[in-house]
């Protein structure tokens, strides 16, 4: 990653995408590391490259329609010990997007949009790409009138 990092200083927005649903699962590589945990340590990599600093970042929190099946059949505290809210989607999908969003150390709060999606349901994708759209548009209007 380190090696093409630095190909994408110029990018106006950056959209990383995380399943919700990964938090009991591991990853196929090495079968010990969960994938949430995986995605979390990227998405830190990516939030807080010096390269990246001046682009928006679109944080698509993915698989809302298994999160809301498994919440009820796999605690949350297999990838977060120190969990203690209930096992609802809402609860759960919240402290997860709230995981990520602790990792920004470098980037303002406010240019990090987090979406909750299903990419299995075309409307919501195509209003969520629509919405991201827009705030590539408007960033660069920004930066054109400033």
């Amino acid at each position: 990653r380190r090696k093409w990092i630095h190909c994408f200083d110029n990018v106006t927005a950056i959209i990383f995408c995380a399943s919700l649903s990964g938090y009991d699962t591991t990853c196929v590589e090495d079968g010990v590391t969960i994938r949430l945990h995986e995605s979390l340590e990227l998405f830190e990599n990516v939030c807080n490259s010096r390269f990246l600093q001046a682009s928006s970042l679109i944080l698509f929190l993915n698989k809302t329609d298994l999160l809301r099946k498994k919440v009820f059949t796999s605690p949350l505290t297999v990838c977060f010990p120190e969990y203690t809210g209930q096992q609802t989607f809402e609860e759960v999908s919240r402290y997860i997007e709230k995981q990520f969003l602790k990792h920004n150390r470098k980037r303002e709060p406010e240019r990090i949009y987090v979406h909750k999606t299903c990419a299995t349901d075309t409307s919501i994708v195509e209003k969520v790409f629509r919405i991201a759209a827009d705030t590539i548009l408007r960033e660069n209007l920004e930066r054109i009138m400033s």
